[in-house]
């Protein structure tokens, strides 16, 4: 599950981009974001396959919020005129661990968190080391 949420965090990375090249920005909340890149971008938003059911991510324009029901949670900075982007999954755990009101600098890009993943970077959030099933904290993915 660790590399099937990795996965889709960077398809979603990547459909962030398309958008960027597009429209010089980026969503700037996360109920914004299935709007902006479906259908053009990618088909749909995928699940978190560590997010509970019902979602023990809320959706919203909160930042760290899902996307949409279940899905990842998505945070950007500065929130005004975005230039670095965060998905959030719930990690192993799944508990919500990465909240939108912690997450300052330093910022990182790339993995956050699980097996291969940096452990520190966006300052206030917990990052799930390795791949066990009983792994605290959350995974991430942020770019640019």
């Amino acid at each position: 599950k660790v590399s099937r949420a990795f996965a889709d965090m960077h398809n979603i990375g990547n459909a962030l981009e398309m958008y960027y090249i597009d429209n010089q920005s980026y969503p700037t909340t996360p109920g914004a974001v299935p709007s902006a890149l479906t259908p053009n971008y990618m088909g749909s938003i995928p699940k978190d396959p560590f997010n509970r059911s019902p979602s023990s991510r809320n959706t919203g324009s909160t930042q760290g919020y899902a996307m949409e029901s279940e899905s990842y949670g998505y945070a950007v900075t500065p929130t005004t005129t975005p230039s670095r982007w965060l998905i959030i999954s719930n990690g192993p755990d799944k508990d919500v661990d990465a909240q939108g009101d912690t997450l300052q600098s330093p910022y990182v890009s790339g993995q956050l968190g699980g097996p291969d993943g940096v452990s520190t970077g966006w300052y206030g959030a917990v990052w799930a080391t390795g791949s066990s099933p009983s792994a605290s904290g959350d995974l991430g993915y942020a770019g640019p």
